[in-house]
């Protein structure tokens, strides 16, 4: 099982330069935990940064 914390998601939604390292246990989906704590943080962070619909479209990604 893969299980990728908060700073590994932002890091590939904003494929920076360590979004390589995190992209194959993401990509991995039938292995993939997202716990619901990442889940919020992620979705907090983007609606920040971003907007409501950017941040509501990583949330949809990540489940």
């Amino acid at each position: 099982m893969n299980l990728v914390d908060s700073c590994g998601w932002l890091e590939y939604f904003a494929d920076g330069g360590n979004a390589s390292f995190f992209a194959p246990a993401i990509e991995d989906m039938d292995r993939l935990i997202v716990p619901s704590l990442c889940l919020f943080e992620v979705f907090k962070r983007v609606l920040q940064q971003r907007s409501e619909q950017d941040a509501l479209r990583a949330a949809a990604v990540m489940r």
